[in-house]
């Protein structure tokens, strides 16, 4: 079994970390701190009739990760009644693949 977590959380040894190894003690998984990569906000092109345009960031390797695994967790501190900047930022860039990865949906 394939365990992606996808971390939100801005900070090194969060509460949100500390809950991850609580509830993963002995599973095997993947932790990608968002923190650690560059996801650029989304420009988003649904409504143009051009090809999405290519963005130089990480976020297609982390999506192909996400496709890829078995199982996905998403894990964020709550920031104003919401989650993270980090991961609605990478929740956002979703649209484009939609739009442009086949294996996405």
């Amino acid at each position: 079994m394939n365990i992606l977590v996808i971390n939100g959380s801005s900070r090194k040894n969060s509460n949100t970390d500390s809950m991850l190894a609580v509830l993963l003690k002995n599973l095997s998984y993947c932790n990608i701190a968002l923190r650690k990569y560059k996801v650029l906000p989304i420009h988003d092109q649904r409504h143009t009739r051009k090809n999405w345009e290519t963005v130089e960031d990480d976020y297609s390797a982390l999506i192909q990760k996400m496709v890829n695994a078995d199982i996905v967790i998403f894990a964020t501190p709550i920031y104003w009644y919401g989650i993270s900047g980090l991961l609605k930022n990478f929740i956002d860039r979703w649209s484009q693949s939609l739009a442009t990865n086949k294996k996405f949906k």
